[in-house]
């Protein structure tokens, strides 16, 4: 058979061809994507194993996946395969094993799964597409993350790979990839601060709304028993798609593509992105002096026009929920790539030098120009205002100006990760002490005094400011 198809093993996919341990002829292995073609293999609302298509698999040999102490394989999983039958032998004269052309074949072509540990993930890729079963899924997450432990690694597997299910905060099963991280998951994640934003604003934000159902459940659902640590569960969770924070949304049915350049003014921009009204009405004077594109009869295409959930009721939120959501946006500054804040817009066709236009996203206005990061002053009180009206005060700073408004103490931290530094700088947030701001820190000590702002206690320093 291996030398009569070959070139054409694929023809075979799904035919009754292979003796099992029973003594059965069972068909043999068909792709994933060929899965729902012939018989069906999705199960609505039988147990687990009852009329799905079985998988094949070699007999077990020594490897990570069956060694003493291996995970074993969960019981609705195992309904789901068979072994070839033991008497069939595939070593040559030299008990190299896989010598035979056959067994090659056999595997090469998909017809076969070997019993280790990619031929088991394998088979829960395609157990977890073919079945809706909720004990199945949760079997596998765990049978995955039993897998995973020992090593911190599938073998080159990735995880995300395998459409794995989470259990949610509200008690259904949702996609490890739709998922973020919500209560209880520790000073690691801002799953915290996520669940905070979501439960005071989600009454008047839909796109709030729409993370409540996603957010994850709490660690002691996943660490059961002791047997594992919500920190491994964690590692284990983000390698499987669970989101980490609050994640750019764009709208499903915005456009991105005009046919004539001189079509791509800032009115139309903000017409296709599909964005509500108050998202509007803070990234509209952002791009009112935006230019229109260069070709003016050539069609152009655009990235998306990415915004933060709840960007457009944050300032209508309590002290709490903003300080979280201000914490949020720190987070996502030190890890969002900068097509999230600049939109591309490029002509099409066939120009020499085909144009591309940069167009802030409502993201990029929204932390530019809108009152979220919060400061303190004399008075202690926290008050909201744009980068450009706070001071960042850097670490080691000899005197703080506690007569100016620096970033709040408690958010300091998160300045310092990542991109969040630099990418604060551009949105003009200027550091106390820093040369380069010494125009600005003149000016600003100028107004303090002028607005009788500064005590006594405080012209000394002040002064000594301004002449350095």
């Amino acid at each position: 058979m291996a030398a009569l198809f070959e070139d054409d093993g694929h023809v075979l996919h799904g035919k009754q061809l292979l003796l099992a341990e029973d003594c059965t002829l069972r068909p043999t292995n068909r792709p994933l994507e060929r899965a729902g073609a012939g018989i069906s293999t999705r199960v609505q609302g039988k147990p687990s194993g009852q009329g799905a298509r079985r998988e094949a698999f070699f007999q077990p040999v020594r490897t990570e996946a069956n060694q003493p102490g291996a995970p074993s394989v969960p019981a609705l999983l195992s309904k789901r395969l068979f072994s070839l039958h033991p008497g069939l032998v595939w070593k040559d004269r030299g008990e190299r094993t896989r010598g035979r052309a056959a067994r090659a074949f056999l595997e090469q072509e998909g017809l076969v799964r070997p019993y280790d540990t990619r031929g088991l993930l394998d088979h829960v890729r395609q157990a977890l597409s073919a079945s809706t079963d909720r004990r199945l899924r949760l079997q596998t997450l765990r049978f995955v993350f039993r897998l995973w432990q020992p090593r911190r690694s599938l073998g080159g597997t990735e995880i995300s790979s395998l459409g794995l299910y989470v259990p949610s905060a509200d008690g259904r099963l949702i996609r490890a990839s739709d998922a973020v991280f919500g209560r209880g998951w520790g000073r690691a994640s801002v799953g915290e601060d996520l669940a905070t934003v979501v439960a005071a604003g989600q009454d008047v934000s839909k796109s709030l709304k729409a993370i409540a159902g996603r957010l994850l459940d709490v660690p002691e659902e996943f660490a059961k028993r002791g047997e594992t640590t919500p920190e491994e569960w964690w590692a284990f969770l983000l390698e499987a798609g669970v989101a980490d924070g609050l994640l750019p949304v764009r709208s499903r049915d915005a456009l991105s593509r005009v046919d004539q350049g001189r079509e791509l003014t800032a009115r139309q921009l903000i017409r296709m992105a599909k964005v509500s009204a108050e998202v509007q009405e803070q990234w509209e004077p952002y791009v009112r002096n935006w230019s229109s594109a260069y070709y003016p009869r050539t069609s152009y295409r655009g990235t998306p026009a990415w915004r933060l959930p709840g960007q457009d009721v944050v300032g209508r939120l309590g002290q709490e929920a903003r300080l979280a959501y201000a914490r949020l946006v720190l987070h996502g500054l030190a890890s969002w790539d900068d097509a999230r804040f600049t939109s591309l817009w490029t002509s099409a066709g066939s120009q020499s030098s085909p144009d591309t236009e940069r167009v802030p996203t409502p993201l990029g206005a929204f932390v530019r120009e809108q009152p979220w990061l919060p400061v303190r002053g004399r008075d202690r009180a926290v008050r909201f205002v744009r980068p450009a009206d706070a001071w960042r005060c850097p670490p080691g700073l000899e005197e703080e100006p506690s007569y100016a408004p620096t970033v709040d103490h408690r958010l300091r931290h998160l300045l310092e990760r990542g991109k969040a530094s630099d990418r604060l700088r551009e949105m003009r947030l200027p550091t106390w002490d820093d040369p380069r701001d010494s125009a600005r820190l003149i000016a600003a000590l100028g107004q303090l005094a002028a607005e009788g702002a500064l005590g006594a206690e405080d012209r000394p320093a002040a002064q000594r400011e301004g002449w350095l």
